[in-house]
Order: structure tokens, then C-alpha cells, then sequence
């Protein structure tokens, strides 16, 4: 066990004990005068700050040691003799590191329990006192089982980030001491930390904020320049302690732009820390993916080609879908794009994408997209300020649905999710059945070597009631007799007197039994108007997949296959919403244009056009809508999404094809590109920008408007919310 007291002088409070005993003793029996007792040395040994180490593994010292031009000779040396009182002083499991720094910060020495005296050379880096990079090297250091403690000797002037605005500083928990030492300065000017944003787009303007200390009152003379270029020089007169200036400037050439702020006065003592430097990078134009089954570039690549952005078009199962060639792309479109047309893989890498912010994304509209393109239930559904599942007053026509599934002994096998093939096929039907009205009707049928009716023919308004029964299904049984499972879907169907009709049977492409007179079921069923969709699980060139081909090609549709079970709720949600017609609309519609549209710089009073094109999709809780139709079902046309560092947007009316109105729209490609620019830059909003600085305790919030918000913005209309580094709001805060 080790005792450190950082207080000792206050251990001479026990001797008041003596004088005073009367007093705190008087009136107190045996065990009141122990408590008594207890109380007052855990006083004192509090006011002593005295430490015990239970581990027995000794205290590891930090020593942080300013090496920098400012600290002279004599500052070496008392460097040096702290470290050796160190060493004397330290018991047998005690450690000690130093930490050198300079321009930049190195370790001298790690932990060890004897001093190396190898004669350290920092000659190179004297230039500079880089406070802020040492304490980040020397909390590196820490081990999570020991005491720390970290010595900082220093003569308490420093170049580069300011030590108060580290984020490192606010989260390290152990003591920090601070000896100073170094020349004796009598007057000091320096130049403080430029504040500028990490980076911006070429021909944008932005604040510049930089400070300039000052030990004493004094003029001095302050220069802010751009490589070569100087932006602001001028005679400034200084209070004591720091001085904040601000300057503008507008980002011109792509690339590292660096910053340099110098400051010359008359007498200064200290002219190593006049100049400190900033780094801003323009980040060049977006370059977009656009992935498209159009033949020849249409209005969407035209337009922003047009307007100097480079735009690359691949194909749908492209390999540029893997997100480490994705990076240098800052947004992607799939243009009227089907999910089916693409991977699996290919899907979850661009959902990956977005969400750790390599790419923003953008869907545009057509037959081919959103619910009839199965993005319902896919990996980029949630990503998207839209959502295929429809209010109730959106959802159109009639429909009876039947749903025939595998419950084979095969379908008892577990997924790599851990979850059995049986209970996704549940899942998939489940979810057919919140894409269904009230006035739908729906029936559910798993089949072995016999059918069993899990929910007979009835109406989809008791949502919560089907889906349990579905989701209770388990697997057994041999393979699906496909002729019992089709011959079932026939009588319930046959209930039905509504306008639309449709089976969906799901088999394995590799266990399908009893398939002899299937095809003349499928063909009566055709001349009745109803409808097959056919999903195999598995793959086409398994024994059984050229069987459920031929089913789905008497039926008039394609066949649906998956080796992945966990896309059957995509898959069966696709075919649902196409069936019932509730995934495009073709009808005209007017559309008009909301507030948030002058976010992508359109004017309000522009006249909307009509819509004669689109899929029919419902907002998002926390998406940002701009425009949408006025017909009966209020569908969004035009929205976005911020989503971490990335963004998402969608354009449900279909952009190009012969007749769309959308396409000739004259503001059509200046949406496009001011939609793409927006969605490129992760959807931040540039009507304010926030800065904030700390400086010695002091923290700082400024709030840049652009001139037309300046006008309205009321300081009431402003609030102020602050934060620990860990998030919570302190209960306590002193405000000016």
C-alpha cells in the first residue's frame, strides 16, 4: 500500500486538537468522542489530500518537460533536477516517463523505474512549444490499473492549438501539477490558435477567427495571409491577456489552403511564439455514381454534367458497389433502379456506405422503383425519408391475397441470423399483411405432404390477430406437394368475390414434390383473372427450379429466386404492392411546392408542374419534405434526409420518359443540381453556422446569419443548450 499527501503543511491542523478539545469534546460520552475524533482526521486528511494506493503497484509519474527555445538554459536544468528529485524521492514499484516537447512532442523516456540519463537530443524541434500534442502523448501513456499523476514544467507559453481547447484535456481524470520555470519575460506578444472550419467548397466564403495574447497593454501590428496572398494587416491596440479579431475570406483553390498569422510589436521579449499557422481544404466539386439502365444520358447526367460535376454511370451489379471504391464518390443515384437487379451484397455495401458517411444517396421514381422495386424492407429502405408502407387513406383498389408456403422439414433450418428459415417465411407473410387495407382479404396456407390453413379466407382489419397466427407456424413434415398446395390456394381464393385475386406460392427449388397437373391448375387460374407469383428459395439451376420457372411462365410473370431467406419480406412485399397497383401512380396529379424548397434556392411563387408519373410512398418521421402532389393522396415528390454524415433524398415522380411532365419541367435540372450539391455536402444547412472556442475557462459561442436570417432572427428566438463531454447537462452553470 502507498500513502501520498499532496497537502502535508495542512496535517498541523491536528495540533488545534489540544486547545480546542474542550469545546468539541464537552458534553460527549465514550462513543460520541470517537465519532467525533473520526470525523475531524478525515477532515484534515481530506484538506491534506491524502491518497492511499490499495493496489500495491506503485504511482506512474508523467513528466511533461517544455524542450522549446523559450526555456533557456536554466529551464534545462531545472528539468533536470526535478526528474533527479523525482527519482530520489519515488518508492521501489514506482515509475517515471517524460515527455519532451517542442514543435512537436515525442516520449524521452517511457515508464521505468530507474531514470535514463542518455543525454536526449531535441535540437531539431526547438522551435515551437506544442503544449496541447504532449498532453495528448503523455494521457496515451496511462495504464487503466495504476495511479497517475502528470507533471507539466513549463514557462507557460505555447504555439499551435490552444491546451484549453483539447478535447483530451476535458476527459483525463488523473491530477495534473504544473511547475513553472523558464526566462523571466517582461513583455510577451504571440500569436494565438486561428480558428477555421475543417473544410469547404470551392467559392465559399467563411469566418476566420484568430487571437492574439498579450502579457501587457501594447499596439502591435498583426498579419493574416493565405500562402502568399495577405488578407488583413493592420495596427491593432492590445489589452492585456487575449485579444479576439475576425477576418473573411472565400475558398478559391482546391486543395490544402494554409493559414499564417503573424504579430510583431516594439519590445517584445519572446519572438519565438509570434507566428501560428491554420489549415483549411477545399474540397473540389462532388463527383456523383449514377447507376442507370437508361441507354443514353438522360436529364439527370445532362444536368449535371452542365453545371462542371463529374458524373460516372455504372451498371447495376457494378463492383464499384464495394465501399472502399465507392470512397471517392460523395453522392450515388439509382435512377428508376429494381433491387432485383442488383446483388444482395451489392445493397447492403451501399447501405453500409451511407451509414458511416462515405456516400449520400439519391432514388429517383419509376416502374422500376421503390415498392415496385422492391426497396420495401431492403437494406436502404430505412435510409430513405420515404416509406413504402402506406396510410390507410393511400392504399388503393381491392385485393384478396392467398399465401401458399413450404413448412418442409428443410424450412426448420437456422439462417446465419440465427433465425430458422420457417420463421422468416412467417415474416414475409406477416408483413403482406400490414400492406394490406382493412377491406383486403388475406388467407395463409403452409404445406407439407398435406395443406393446412393457418387463416382461412378473411378480412385484413384485425392486423395484430393474423400476425400472430402466422408468426406461430413452426416447420415439419417432408418435402411441399406443390399440386396439394396449389389445389388449396384454389378453393380459398375461390371464396373471394373482389376485383383482384392473387396467390403468391412459395416453394424449395430443390424439395418440390408432386408436380405432375400443376400446370393445367396454373392455366385455369389465368383464364379467371387470378394471378401466381412464384418464389423459390434457392436458386434456378437447383432440381426443382426449372419446374417453378414453368409455373410462373404459364402464370405471366417472372420467377423469384433467393438463396437468402432473410430477403423473403423484401420479396413478398415487392409483389404485393405491385399486384395491388399501390406502388405507381399514372394518373395526373398537381403538385405544389412547400417552404422547405428554398433550401435547394427555388423560389416559392414558381409554379409547380403537374405530375403524370410517380410512386405512391408516405414521409418519414424527421424527413424534410418539398414538394407534393394535392391530389387525394398528399404523396411526397421531392424530400431528404440527413443520416449521420450523409444524407439521403428521393424524387418519387419518374424524371425522364416520353410524356413525363417532370422532365420538361424548365427547374428541373436546376433541382437536380442544387438537390445533388445539398445531398453532397450531408444536407447542412448554410443559413447559420455555429463557432465556439474556450479559452482559459471562458467558453464562447458565436452564431453566423446569412443577411436575409439576420433580419429576423430575435435574440429570444434563441436557445441555448450545454453540454458535458459526456452529454448531460450540468445541473450548475454561471452564465453572463
Amino acid at each position: 500500500m502507498n500513502i501520498t499527501i499532496v497537502h502535508p503543511q495542512a496535517l498541523i491542523l491536528f495540533l488545534l486538537i489540544i486547545p480546542l478539545g474542550k469545546y468539541i469534546f464537552k458534553d460527549c460520552n465514550r462513543i460520541h468522542k470517537g465519532l467525533r475524533i473520526l470525523l475531524i482526521a478525515l477532515l484534515i486528511f481530506a484538506i491534506a489530500d491524502l491518497n492511499l494506493n490499495l493496489t500495491g503497484k506503485g504511482v506512474d509519474v508523467i513528466v511533461i518537460a517544455d524542450r522549446s527555445k523559450s526555456m533557456g538554459e536554466n529551464g534545462s536544468k531545472t528539468i533536470d533536477e526535478i526528474t533527479q528529485l523525482l527519482e530520489n524521492s519515488k518508492s521501489k514499484d514506482d515509475r517515471i516517463a517524460i515527455v519532451s516537447f517542442g514543435s512537436s512532442a515525442v516520449l524521452e523516456q517511457g515508464l521505468n523505474k530507474l531514470i535514463n540519463n542518455r543525454g536526449f537530443d531535441y535540437s531539431d524541434k526547438v522551435n515551437g512549444s506544442n503544449l496541447s500534442k504532449a498532453i495528448e502523448l503523455a494521457n496515451s501513456l496511462k495504464s487503466t490499473n495504476r495511479q497517475t499523476r502528470m507533471l507539466i514544467i513549463s514557462d507557460g507559453r505555447y504555439t499551435g492549438q490552444n491546451p484549453t481547447e483539447n478535447e483530451v484535456l476535458s476527459q483525463i481524470d488523473n491530477e495534473i501539477w504544473y511547475r513553472h520555470c523558464g526566462q523571466v519575460s517582461l513583455n510577451d506578444v504571440a500569436a494565438g490558435y486561428i480558428n477555421l472550419p475543417g473544410e469547404v467548397l470551392p467559392n465559399s466564403g467563411f469566418l476566420i477567427r484568430y487571437s492574439v495574447y498579450s502579457q501587457n497593454k501594447d499596439t502591435a501590428q498583426i498579419k493574416l495571409s493565405r500562402g502568399k496572398q495577405t488578407l488583413t494587416k493592420r495596427t491593432v491596440s492590445l489589452k492585456a491577456g487575449w485579444n479576439t479579431f475576425f477576418s473573411r475570406d472565400i475558398a478559391s483553390n482546391p486543395g490544402i489552403n494554409e493559414y499564417r498569422l503573424e504579430v510583431k510589436t516594439k519590445d517584445d521579449s519572446n519572438l519565438d511564439n509570434n507566428i501560428s499557422q491554420g489549415l483549411v481544404r477545399v474540397i473540389t466539386p462532388p463527383r456523383v455514381l449514377c447507376v442507370s439502365k437508361m441507354p443514353k444520358d438522360g436529364i439527370i447526367v445532362d444536368g449535371l454534367r452542365q453545371a462542371g460535376i463529374r458524373v460516372d454511370k455504372a451498371i447495376a451489379n457494378s463492383e464499384i458497389f464495394n465501399p472502399a471504391k465507392l470512397s471517392p464518390y460523395r453522392l450515388v443515384i439509382l435512377e428508376n433502379i429494381s433491387l432485383k437487379d442488383i446483388r444482395r451484397e451489392n445493397i447492403e455495401n451501399l447501405a453500409i456506405a451511407v451509414k458511416q458517411g462515405i456516400v449520400s444517396l439519391l432514388v429517383t421514381g419509376g416502374k422500376n422503383s421503390f415498392g415496385n422495386g422492391g426497396y420495401h424492407k431492403s437494406p436502404i429502405d430505412e435510409l430513405l425519408p420515404i416509406t413504402m408502407k402506406l396510410r390507410e387513406e393511400q392504399k388503393r383498389g381491392v385485393m384478396s391475397l392467398v399465401i401458399v408456403a413450404d413448412r418442409s422439414g428443410s424450412m426448420g433450418m437456422k439462417t446465419p441470423s440465427g433465425q430458422t428459415k420457417m420463421h422468416l417465411a412467417n415474416t414475409a407473410a406477416a408483413e403482406c399483411v400490414s400492406l394490406l387495407s382493412d377491406i383486403d382479404q388475406i388467407s395463409y396456407i403452409v404445406v407439407d405432404s398435406s395443406a393446412h390453413t393457418i387463416v382461412p379466407l378473411s378480412q385484413a382489419d384485425d392486423t395484430a390477430k393474423l400476425k400472430n397466427a402466422i408468426l406461430r407456424v413452426e416447420s415439419m413434415g417432408g418435402g411441399i406437394f406443390v399440386k396439394t398446395a396449389l389445389e388449396a390456394a384454389v378453393k380459398e381464393i375461390g371464396k373471394s368475390k373482389l376485383p383482384t385475386r392473387h396467390i403468391i406460392l412459395f416453394s424449395d427449388a430443390s424439395d418440390s414434390e408432386e408436380q405432375n397437373g400443376c400446370i393445367n391448375i396454373v392455366n385455369k387460374l389465368t383464364s379467371q383473372k387470378i394471378g401466381l407469383s412464384v418464389i423459390g428459395l434457392g436458386k434456378p439451376s437447383d432440381c426443382d427450379g426449372a419446374f417453378l420457372e414453368s409455373l410462373a411462365s404459364a402464370a405471366g410473370t417472372p420467377a423469384f429466386f433467393t438463396t437468402s431467406a432473410g430477403e423473403l419480406p423484401q420479396i413478398f412485399s415487392q409483389e404485393v404492392i405491385r399486384v395491388a397497383k399501390r406502388g405507381f401512380v399514372e394518373e395526373p396529379a398537381k403538385s405544389i411546392i412547400l417552404p422547405d424548397m428554398l433550401l435547394l434556392g427555388i423560389p416559392l411563387s414558381t409554379k409547380p408542374p403537374i405530375i403524370n408519373g410517380y410512386n405512391l410512398t408516405s414521409m418519414r418521421k424527421g424527413a424534410t419534405v418539398m414538394m407534393k402532389t394535392t391530389d387525394e393522396y398528399k404523396a411526397p415528390l421531392i424530400a431528404i434526409r440527413q443520416f449521420g454524415q450523409s444524407a439521403t433524398g428521393v424524387i418519387t415522380a419518374e424524371v425522364d420518359g416520353q410524356g413525363r411532365n417532370f422532365s420538361s419541367w424548365s427547374l428541373t435540372p436546376e433541382l437536380i443540381v442544387s438537390l445533388a450539391k445539398k445531398l453532397s455536402s450531408g444536407f447542412r444547412n448554410a443559413e447559420a453556422k455555429a463557432n465556439s472556442n474556450i479559452e482559459r475557462g471562458l467558453a464562447t459561442v458565436e452564431i453566423e446569419f446569412n443577411k436575409t436570417l439576420a433580419k429576423k432572427v430575435r435574440s429570444k428566438d434563441l436557445k441555448l443548450t450545454i453540454l458535458t463531454p459526456n452529454g448531460e447537462t450540468p445541473k450548475k452553470i454561471k452564465m453572463k
